[in-house]
């Protein structure tokens, strides 16, 4: 096969894999949180979220029904900027759904910043640094995608539009990545502590969980140019692996984290 071919084909697999992790890790959110939100059974939310709901915390409360709404939002509508038949034949939905996929991301920095200054995270400074930092990524890769659009630049629209959906798919990377890692070694809690859950590895996926993705797609942008082609089949071959890895971490999270939550 083609090596550029091979390229886009193992990309458009991982596409297609994550796009439809996000909508079942949205579909997970919208069933488990919204029922019991709507009903006012708010400590459904505590039972899986640190600071899910407080009685007498207005801040916090309106600050993670917001999180929850903003998520639901890009995680539902984020794969369908990137699917080329529908830019092409339905260009008002690729725009109006993009202008509302950007500002709920810049909404969502602003607001994750907010909770991680007003309650911290539960691992800690490092995990105070690491969600603070992907919300600033975040709010920067939003900006530039508006902005690159508004400009005309597509090339460089497209660009920073893959790098917006990569960092606000930080929080599923970390769920489908932990779960992963909990499979293969036999649901044993490795190099990290399941009580306070802090320790090396969930130190290093909760920073992994946006710079490796990516690094990643920088490689991608080298590899689809034409130059260097010595880069294309091993990035391919690659890609293919990463497909699998995702794959069995959306596995993971589904059974053995979402669908059970559900029951």
């Amino acid at each position: 096969m083609d090596p550029n071919k091979l390229v886009k084909r193992s990309v458009q697999a991982w596409f297609i894999t994550a796009a439809l992790g996000t909508w079942i890790f949205a579909f997970y959110i919208i069933f488990y949180y919204g029922p019991s939100g709507l009903f006012g059974n708010w400590e459904k939310w505590n039972e899986t979220m640190p600071h899910g709901h407080e009685t007498g915390d207005p801040m916090n409360n309106v600050a993670m029904v917001m999180h929850m709404i903003l998520a639901v939002i890009i995680l539902v509508g984020g794969p369908f900027q990137f699917i080329d038949h529908i830019r092409k034949k339905w260009g008002r939905f690729h725009r109006w759904n993009g202008r509302t996929y950007v500002i709920s991301g810049l909404l969502l920095g602003v607001n994750g910043i907010f909770i991680v200054l007003y309650k911290g995270t539960i691992s800690g400074m490092l995990g105070d640094i690491s969600m603070s930092l992907n919300a600033i990524l975040i709010i920067l890769f939003a900006s530039f995608t508006w902005n690159k659009a508004i400009e005309k630049d597509f090339n460089a629209h497209r660009k920073w539009s893959i790098r917006l959906f990569l960092v606000m798919s930080g929080v599923w990377f970390f769920r489908i990545g932990l779960m992963f890692w909990l499979l293969v070694n036999d649901g044993n809690p490795v190099w990290f502590d399941m009580e306070s859950f802090s320790g090396p590895f969930l130190t290093g996926l909760g920073f992994g969980q946006y710079i490796g993705p990516l690094l990643i797609a920088e490689i991608y942008f080298l590899a689809e140019s034409r130059k260097p082609s010595w880069i294309k089949i091993p990035f391919a071959l690659f890609m293919f692996g990463i497909t699998a890895i995702t794959l069995v971490g959306i596995f993971a999270a589904t059974v053995g984290l979402w669908l059970p939550r559900l029951q």
